[in-house]
Formats: C-alpha cells, structure tokens, sequence
C-alpha cells in the first residue's frame, strides 16, 4: 500500500508543474546548430554535435549560453556524436558511425580510456539517441531496428546488458527515442516526432512506469527536433531547435516544480477583410490557442492605423488547452490597400508578444476610376521605335464602370488591345498596352482622355510623356536588350534559347519581329523595333504539368510558316521534345494556339527533331508541316516517324513509320521532289528520300548520324532541288534530291554538325554555297556545287548556332555570324570569312554562353540589315547592323499590250538574297484565295534573281497567252531562304487601247538605244519629240499618221552627251512627257 501511495503522490505532484522559466541562445557555427548531447557537471553544460566539425569535440556553455571549456578527444577516427553522459569522473561519448553507434569512455583530458560497441552489447548495428548515468550503471536509448527500440542500462565493467525499460507499452508508436537524464529514481527521455510525436517522459526506475509526459516547447504537432537532455540538482534543460525555426539549437530551461508555462498560438496568423465599402465597418476574430499548462494572459494590443480597432478589453485571460477569439474590426476612410499588423503581448515565457498582420481595402459605392500607373513616362526612345507600357484601369467602385472612350490628342502615342465601350466590372480591372512612336527629334507630352460614369469625374486625365533622339547606327551598336522571362509554372528556370527566326511584322510598325523558343518553356515574339528594352509581343507556354510539358529543343523545332489561317500573316510552328512531344502551330498575330498535334498522355513518342514549313503538299493554298518524330532506343518506344500534317488544321495527311524498324529520326526537309530526313538504327545510319505522297524512293547510307538535312536549290543539274547532309562525325553530303546519288562529298573533321546553312552565292560562282561548323571552334564556307572550302576561321570557343545575315560592308554578298560556348558572337565578312564584329556576352563562362544569332532586316530606316544574338542566361540583344547599306528597291514595274501580247518589265536597282520573281496574273485586284477561280492569282512564270548586286537589273517577260479585258499582274519576288515580298498590282487593257497612253522608255538608263511605247486609241496624226535639259528640241521620231494602236519607236542616242532627255508625245487634243537618262 505505501508503494502505491508513493506513486500516486509523484504522479500528482508532477501533474502541469513544469515551468519554462529561460531560453538560452548558443553560439553560432554548424557545431552548435547540430547539437546533439548535453549534460551537466560542475555548473557547466556540456554538449556533443552531430556536426562533422564537431567530431570529437565536447565543448561546455554556462546558463547564459557563453563558451567556457572544451574537451578534445585524442582519437584521430572518432566521428560524430549522438549522445553525452557523465559518470562524476568521466565522460562517455556516444560516437556515430556509417552503420552503428558505439560508447567511448573519455577523461577530462581528451583521453580514450574505454569504449563498447553495439556489436559487443547487442550482436549487431544499432543505433543510440542519447546515454545518462544513475550512479550505478549507463543508460542509452535505442531507436534502430524499431523492434527494438527501448532504453538499456549498461554495466561499463562487464559490458553487458543488465536493466531494460520497454516505454512502449505505455508509448506506443514513440520510435525514435533521443537524450535522457536521471533525476534521482526517474528517468527522463524525450522523444522525436520524426516517428510518433515529440514528447518528454518521465519514468520511474522503482517500476518502469510512466509517471507524466510533457510538451517541449513548441506547440504540440509542430516538430522540434529535441536532442539532448540533462538535470543540473535544480533544474531541468533540453537541447533542441528554437520555436518556430526549421534549423538551429537552443537551450531551454525548466522548473519541475513550478505551476506550468502557458504556450500561445496564434490560430489566425492573417486577417484580411477584403473590400469593404469607405466609412462602414467590418468585423472578424483573431483566434488565440494556449497549448501551455498554465493561464495564458493577454495583457494589451498595439495597432498603428486607426482604421483597425480592438473591440476587447485587456487583459484577457485564456485557460489551458481553450481559445479565445479577440474581435478586430475595420473602418476604411478611403480607396487605399491597408496594410498592417496587431501586435497582442502576453506572458508566453518563448516571445512576450505576437503578431497578426492586417488588409483590407476601402472601396467606393459609385463606380470610380483610378490607374496604374497614374502617369506613363517612357523616357527616351530611339527616333521611328515604337515602345509600349501597359496601362491598367481599375474599378474601385461597387458598381460597374462604363468606359465610353479613350483618347490621345496625337498618333505618337496610341492604343492596342483596347475596344470602347468598355465595361469593367465592380472591383475589377482592364490593361491595354499604350504605344509610343516618335517620329522626330522632339519631347513629347500628350494625356490620354477617359470618358466614363466615374464618380469622380466623367472626363479623366493620365498624363504621357516621351522624348525621342537619335541612335548611333554603326556596326555592332545596340538598339536594345531583353531578358527572356521567368515562366511561372515552373521553378526551374532555363533561359537557353533554343531557336531564334525572324517574323512579319505583328505589331504593324512595319519592322519585322523576333521569334524566340527557350528551355524554359516560352515560345514568344520580341517587338524588332523596341528601343532600350525588348518589348515582348506574346509568349506561349508549353508547361501543362508535371507530364505533358516540353519545350523546343532543337533549332529547327521553330519555324515561321507563310499563313496558317487565311489572316495574310506569317504564323509560328514549333516541335516540342521532352515530356510533351508535339507539334504546335500558332497564330503568327497572337501567339492563340491553332492546333495542336501529339498524344498528352505519355512521355515516351520521341522528340520532334525538326520541321519543314515551306511547301504545300495537297493544293489547298496553305503550308503544310513536315515532322520528324523520333523514338527511344533503349526501351523501343515512341514514333520513329516522318509525318505529313495539313497546315489548316493539323490532321495526319501521311506518316512514314519505322516503328518496326525502330529507326530514329533526325532533322527533316522539303524538296521539289518530297523531302528527305536523317535517320539511324543502331550502327546503320541514313538519309532516306521520299515523295510528295510519302513513299519511299531512295536511301543514302552516311558515315556518322546524318543529325541535320537541309535542302538547297538544284547543283547536281537535276529538274530540282537537291539535299545538303551534316554527321555527327563532320562529314558533308551533298546528295540529288530525286534519287538520293551523291552529288560530292567533304568532311570538316570529326565533329558533331548540329546544323549548317545554305547561304546566297558568296563566290560569284552561280550556285549557293553552305555555312557549316561541328561543336568545335573552327567554321567553313563550302562552295554549293562542289564542297570546296572558300574559306575557314576559329572562334575560339566551341560553336552553338550560326546563320546568314545581311550584307553589311555593301559588298552585294550578306555577312555570315556565329555564336559560341566561349560568350562570343562572331560576324564574318561573307566574302573571305574575315571577322568584322564580335560581342563578348561575358567572360567565357559557359553560362552566359553565345546561343544563336539571326538576322532582322532593316530596323531603323538606313537600308542596312540589323542582326540579333542571345546568350544562355536569357539575354537576346538587337545589333545595328552598320551604315554600309546595299538598298534592296526595285524601281519600276510596267506592261504594254503588243500584238496581243502583253509584256511586263521591271528594274531594281539593287538586290539581297534575290532567288528571282515569280509572275502572278489575276482578273480582280482582290483575287479570290481559291485556286482554279477564275480570279485567281496565276503563277505564269519566274524570272531568276541575281542573288545579290548593287548593280541595275533589268528583267523582262511576255505573256504570249493573255486574258481579254482588263488584267492585273504582280510580282512575287522569292528570297533564297523561302521568304518573299510582293509587288504593287498593275493593270492593263487588252485589245484595242481605251486611251491615249505614253509608256516609260526601256530600257532606262540607257546606252545608246531605248525604246519608246505609246497607245492612241483613235487614227490621227501623231508626233513624238526628243528635247534635252534645257528644253531644246534634238529630234523628232514621229509626225505624222497612225492607225489607232499600241506603237513602239526607237531612239539612238550615239551622238548625244550622258544627260538627262525629255520626250513629248502630242495628238489631238492628248499631251505627255516623260523623262529619260542617256549613261555612258
């Protein structure tokens, strides 16, 4: 009976009597954040670390936390620490090994004196948390293997296992048992949530029951990580992490016998109000918890914005294990966000007050109008850029806001994504983009004008403002800069550019654009014409999850597409490798998804290597798309195709598989003929050939991966284009289009060749020529017709892209660039492969490495090319491309109805990349779009180009079969790499002339003979008359009759100076001069 007395009389003295009275800091450093073992001796508090710095190291703290002892063990293996105890004389270390734990019997000194294993004790690896001497024996818990985890007492002499408590029983799921301490005949442990809860026991050695448990400090289910613990003869201290942290140690000092702790948590850590109307008043609760075991007082509240008040008197008690919910309401006085905090102080004895942060927001019955920003100032801006910051309209008001209108007083500054009237809904907003266009060397200011039914005011004013000034155009100048953006639905952020082309015009500043894939997933246009910064136009995404999310890895997986969906605009394809392995077609104007080909619900079809955009395979009038799909060799799975799909929608319209066959496939291309693409199973590489159907018609084996195909016009004198090969071990083929024979073959070494370009005639040689490099520092020229090196240079640094750019130096051939793993853009003159420009994106850090560059076209008015080149950190830079220009200009286009013929010619006065013109006859000046109409527009024939010149050309050609009536005709002129331009429409009659006409003469200028063309619709005399600059008659070629006709007289020119002449055709009541030019 007194034994069961004395139990009941500990139990209940025990009972909510543990006080925290301190919390002490330690000192900083990775030993004390990994404290592990504690334990008291003479005054001193002495702790091990699990910490590699803290490998045989005991060091001592007093109750302040201040250093003032070390021990350190002279035993050069010792490794961490999981525990600590002293016997009165000695210490023993718990020391962690890779697969167990043993005990080290260490002196004062440092010195080893003994040591047991866990082999010796138990036969096996196990694992200590903690070790506590009771004067008798050592005591250790073991929390590895869980059956058995329990708390031994150790006999040191004998090393033997002589005591065991099974806590267990009465702590059922507690596995992970850490420090321990004796207090006379009870033992304390503590236990780590990281299986079961952390928790402190009490156990009484006399019968190896539970005699009370208690919380660490932190609120119960929030895990502390508690470690050692230790009795000092008056005091109780636990090792673990401070309150609220995730990391660290503190001490934390305990009263056994005190009345209890109170412990606060603050359940509604936020309050937000969220819109409440101005001068009314909303009401909510703060909730506060005590986990303690003692009263919680809630002594007083501060709040520094009267706009939140506390509706509760202080102080407030709160009980032991009850929630007390404090009111706090808000008033708000005016259209403001409200940002604040309460801070409620208390007696917790860890922090003496808390925090709850505050919002809300005031808002307005009537509609009223605000924006962001209140004023737009776009600073300077290079003269004929066009810039753009969004302008945001906010409804702060609880009823809707009617936008009647929005206005500028000038065109400098002007609108997109914006249609009045607009209505924005209560507490709701509206963005549109304000451009700015300077036009001249002036500072602008203007206000945009907005008409609404804002309460306050029907008429509102934001202030812009802008000024324009000039920009240094030389060579390598930069226009501006932009960083490719994070992309929200992911938190790995790679910005390597993947692929970089050019793109019509989206924004309609007449400059074309930048279209940009990167790894991190965007797919976006830049505005070519920004200034300073890059303006981004759109960006599509393709992140959709965790599994279907790839982006373009390839540099053909971009390609721009003539137009997709009849808005006669370029749109954007691309091929996405990865988890989502699709093609995307895009609206070129918008970046709005038009299809989509693929399959969402695996990751394993093969990446789509490449595309091919430049032809359309079933006469629809649109592209279609040609895809490279590839497969997985080592598991067999994916498409291991070549895929036809229509351009207006996407449907498959045939599939080359060799899925069968598990043959990989690589870049893909069109040509007259079909197309062709790389391919591979295992050792067997090849290029295979094959129609416009999709049958197979030729195989061509390689040495190396044929990686990239790219197709070239025909230098092997077939009936059409033919296929240029690039290896992964630095072999070239260039290989007949329709039957696959080698054409010629060279090698640039063994290198990997990514890509390589064909590039307009460098050499004057009449055949294009190729620009190719392998993952080295070493580029070439090859003559097209042959392989030849024209010639080579070294970058010094691996090269990641290249391209053909424009002509620079005004030479008549376009400059070549390169980019390279060392950072640097190279620009090569296109002629000898001098370099000529060269931009470091760093200091030869591979991340910032040099990814592509591209060329823009003409930016800022000056004829000459401006270029582009992006780096791996996500940089994309537009370059002047110099003051050297070669104009691109064609000066006139004509025709004359002759003998039922009707004879076009044109003249340019310079040409760029010109692959030739294309002759397209209609019967309307608004054709319809589909073929076979009888307005259609007609492709009758196609003059070849000069490639590029600065010298006058001259081009003539005859439609022998011509329409009756009224016919238009116009110009198609063709660029090497695809792209095109058309002329303006010109008209004419048909059969008898309608009217009197004087044509211009041909050719003009001349030397010495040029013709003159004229039309009289009626019989009459007719006379035509040469006179010079001053107004001289030199000499008459026609007076007299003609019949009604169209009429053509030549004039020699021998013995008259260069100069510029006048004829003059009078009959009737009809007058007309014209002006020519004698050149000699």
């Amino acid at each position: 009976m007194k034994k069961i007395f004395l139990l009941f009389f500990l139990l209940t003295s025990f009972i909510n009597s543990q006080t925290l009275i301190n919390t002490v800091n330690l000192p900083s450093g990775t030993f004390w954040s990994s404290g592990y073992g504690l334990v008291y001796n003479n005054s001193k508090y002495w702790i091990s670390s699990s910490s590699t710095t803290g490998r045989g190291v005991i060091y001592a703290v007093d109750e302040d936390g201040l250093l003032v002892d070390t021990v350190l063990i002279n035993y050069p293996s010792m490794k961490e620490s999981q525990g600590l105890a002293y016997d009165g004389t000695i210490f023993w270390y718990v020391e962690r090994k890779t697969a167990r734990c043993d005990l080290f019997k260490v002196d004062n000194n440092g010195n080893v004196l003994d040591s047991i294993t866990s082999t010796q004790l138990f036969g096996g690896s196990w694992y200590f948390g903690g070790a506590a001497w009771d004067g008798t024996g050592l005591w250790i818990s073991v929390y590895y293997p869980d059956a058995s985890v329990a708390l031994y007492k150790i006999n040191t002499s004998t090393k033997q296992v002589v005591d065991t408590i099974n806590f267990l029983t009465f702590a059922p799921g507690q596995l992970q048992p850490q420090g321990i301490t004796v207090k006379g005949d009870t033992l304390f442990f503590v236990n780590d949530g990281f299986q079961g809860v952390d928790k402190i026991y009490a156990v009484s050695l006399i019968t190896k029951d539970s005699l009370f448990t208690f919380n660490p400090p932190e609120q119960p289910g929030l895990r502390q990580n508690p470690r050692g613990l230790s009795w000092d003869g008056n005091h109780f201290w636990l090792l673990a992490e401070p309150v609220g942290a995730s990391s660290g140690r503190q001490l934390f000092k305990y009263d056994l016998g005190g009345s209890g702790s109170p412990g606060i948590t603050i359940l509604t850590l936020t309050v937000n109000f969220g819109n409440v109307m101005i001068d009314s008043t909303l009401t909510q609760n703060i909730s506060v918890f005590n986990y303690g075991t003692a009263d919680l007082v809630l002594s007083a509240s501060t709040v520094s914005n009267a706009v939140f008040t506390i509706q509760s008197a202080f102080p407030i008690t709160v009980l032991p294990g009850q929630i007390a919910n404090i009111p706090i309401s808000f008033t708000p006085t005016a259209n403001i966000n409200y940002n604040d905090s309460i801070l409620i102080y208390h007696n917790d004895p860890i922090v003496n007050y808390s925090k709850v942060i505050l919002t809300g927001s005031g808002v307005f019955t009537a509609p009223f109008l605000t924006s962001n920003p209140a004023s737009i100032n776009f600073g300077t801006k290079r003269i004929n850029s066009t810039s753009y910051i969004e302008l945001t309209l906010n409804n702060a008001g609880s009823n809707s806001l009617q936008i009647d209108s929005v206005k500028t007083n000038s065109t400098i500054f002007y609108f997109e994504q914006l249609t009045t009237p607009l209505n924005i809904n209560p507490l709701s907003s509206s963005t549109f983009r304000v451009w700015f266009n300077p036009t001249a060397l002036n500072n602008y200011t203007d206000s945009i004008s907005i008409y609404s039914n804002a309460s306050n005011g029907s008429l509102i004013y934001i202030p812009v403002s802008g000024s324009a000034i000039n920009v240094d155009p030389a060579l390598g100048n930069i226009f501006w800069q932009a960083q490719i953006p994070d992309n929200p639905a992911t938190s790995v952020q790679d910005y390597t550019t993947r692929s970089m082309k050019k793109i019509q015009d989206v924004n309609g500043d007449g400059v074309k654009d930048l279209a940009v894939a990167t790894e991190n997933y965007w797919t976006l246009i830049f505005n070519g014409n920004s200034s300073g910064s890059g303006d981004i136009l759109w960006k599509y995404s393709t992140y959709f999850g965790s599994i279907n999310t790839g982006s373009v890895d390839y540099e053909q997986g971009l390609q721009i597409v003539s137009d997709l969906n009849s808005d006669n605009h370029q749109d954007v394809v691309i091929g996405t490798g990865g988890g989502n392995e699709f093609v995307y077609a895009l609206n070129g104007k918008t970046g709005e998804l038009l299809w989509e080909f693929g399959n969402a619900s695996t990751t394993d079809d093969g990446d789509i290597m490449g595309l091919d955009v430049k032809r359309d395979f079933n006469n629809d009038g649109v592209p279609d798309v040609l895809a490279a799909a590839s497969g997985n060799e080592s598991t067999g799975s994916g498409r291991f195709s070549v895929y036809l799909l229509n351009g207006v929608n996407g449907n498959e319209i045939w599939r080359i598989n060799q899925q069968s066959q598990q043959k990989l496939k690589y870049m893909v291309t069109s040509t007259d003929f079909g197309g062709a693409a790389g391919s591979r199973v295992g050792s067997t590489n090849e290029v295979i050939g094959f129609n416009s159907t999709g049958s197979l018609t030729w195989t061509f084996p390689t040495t190396g991966t044929p990686w990239t195909v790219r197709e070239i016009s025909d230098v092997g004198n077939t009936s059409g284009s033919d296929v240029v090969v690039g290896t992964t071990t630095g072999s070239v083929y260039c290989l007949s289009g329709d039957n696959g024979d080698q054409i010629w073959f060279t090698s640039i070494g063994n290198v990997f060749i990514e890509d390589l370009k064909v590039v307009p005639d460098v050499n004057q040689s009449g055949y294009p020529d190729i620009l190719v490099s392998g993952i080295n520092q070493n580029i070439f020229m090859l003559e097209g017709s042959t392989g030849f090196v024209i010639w080579s240079n070294s970058t010094g640094g691996n090269i990641l892209g290249k391209d053909v750019l424009g002509d620079l130096n005004a030479d008549g051939i376009p400059e070549v660039g390169s980019t390279s793993l060392n950072d640097v853009a190279h620009v090569y003159n296109g002629v000898n492969g001098n370099i000529i420009f060269n931009y470091a994106f760093g200091s030869g850090s591979t991340s910032n490495a040099a990814e592509h560059i591209v060329d823009l076209d003409d930016v800022d008015g000056n004829y000459s090319n401006e270029f582009a080149a992006c780096s791996r950190d996500g940089r994309v830079i537009l370059f002047s491309g110099g003051i050297d220009v070669v104009p691109v200009e064609m000066i006139t286009f004509s025709a004359f109805v002759q003998e039922g013929n009707v004879n076009l010619s044109w003249i340019t006065a310079t040409e760029t990349n010109n692959s030739g013109f294309e002759i397209q006859r209609s019967l309307s000046p608004t054709p319809s779009p589909k073929e076979g109409a009888l307005d259609y527009w007609e492709k009758i024939g196609f003059e070849k180009g000069n490639g590029t010149t600065t010298e006058r050309s001259y081009y003539f050609f005859v439609d022998e079969s011509p329409l009756k009536g009224k016919i238009y005709y116009r110009l198609k002129q063709i660029d090497y790499d695809g792209t095109f331009e058309y002329s303006n429409e010109i008209e004419v009659e048909v059969g008898s002339p309608l009217t009197y006409a004087l044509e211009q003469n041909y050719p003009n200028p001349f030397n010495p003979i040029t013709t003159i063309r004229f039309a009289t619709p009626v019989s009459g005399n007719v006379k035509l008359t040469i006179f010079n600059s001053l107004g001289e008659s030199v000499e008459t070629l026609q007076n007299g009759f003609l019949e009604a006709g169209f009429h053509k007289v030549s004039w020699d020119a021998s013995k008259y100076s260069s100069g510029v002449y006048y004829y003059r055709l009078e009959s009737n009541s009809f007058n007309s001069v014209k002006k020519m030019i004698v050149l000699k």
